[in-house]
């Protein structure tokens, strides 16, 4: 209970919006104003520019490690999963609806145990055989996903199968802290822009998820910077934590 009302408590929420990065703090209120006016312009609806709006809000909080993040991300998957369901994307919306939603609350308990003394989780980095099982299990699954979605006629097997494995593994990584999450990121959200830019090219549909894949990109490059940043600070400081010890015992 207590994790919850950390997160869903009004007060948490507005005081990690305020007390966001140097980054945060300009390309968040930016990034959702430009979103706002284009959108309106182009004739959205008000859920497409609260899903674009709560899914900028949510990765920039996901870059600075903080717990809020969840709360947005609800939001987030919640409407984007009705946009693609408005728009016949129901890989997409399945993958909101029935998988990033639960794992908003999964991602919520992992990064809760894993809190420091400023309330932002520890992030933490695959080793080399983890990084190799992750690249084979993307590789398989992948491969696998293609050769269903090629005997069903699927439209771009190959970029379909890829979108949804590594969304998949995306999301675990985050759940996990794992900083490897930030690589999958940046390849789902180019596969989103492509998605959405050809189906406005089309289609005319609504501008606002095209802008919000945008800035998930920018956003994914610097959650890799940061986390990285953090976590070279992190061994930095446990190397010496380890050669003070060793002196005291000397």
């Amino acid at each position: 209970m207590s994790i919850l009302f950390q997160v869903f408590n009004p007060r948490n929420v507005l005081l990690e919006l305020l007390t966001l990065s140097k980054w945060g703090r300009w390309f968040a209120p930016i990034t959702s104003v430009l979103i706002i006016y284009l959108s309106i312009q182009w004739g959205s609806t008000w859920w497409e520019i609260l899903s674009a709006v709560s899914g900028v809000l949510c990765v920039v909080l996901v870059a600075d490690r903080k717990l809020t993040n969840f709360f947005w991300g609800i939001i987030n998957c919640s409407l984007y999963g009705l946009s693609s369901y408005n728009n016949s994307f129901f890989g997409d919306m399945s993958l909101n609806w029935f998988i990033y939603i639960p794992f908003q609350f999964i991602g919520l308990y992992m990064w809760y145990r894993n809190t420091d003394n400023d309330n932002s989780v520890e992030a933490d980095k695959l080793g080399m055989l983890q990084l190799t099982a992750c690249a084979a299990i993307v590789a398989g699954c992948t491969f696998i996903g293609y050769v269903i979605l090629k005997s069903l006629n699927g439209s771009h097997p190959i970029a379909d199968s890829s979108n949804v494995v590594l969304s998949l593994m995306a999301t675990v990584l985050m759940a996990l802290r794992f900083r490897e999450q930030w690589v999958c990121w940046i390849l789902v959200n180019l596969t989103g822009i492509w998605l959405w830019h050809e189906s406005i090219a089309t289609d005319g549909i609504s501008i606002s998820p095209l802008l919000m894949w945008l800035a998930f990109l920018v956003n994914s490059c610097y959650g890799y910077y940061s986390w990285s940043k953090e976590q070279r600070m992190k061994y930095r400081d446990d190397d010496e934590k380890r050669h003070n010890f060793s002196s005291t015992q000397g």
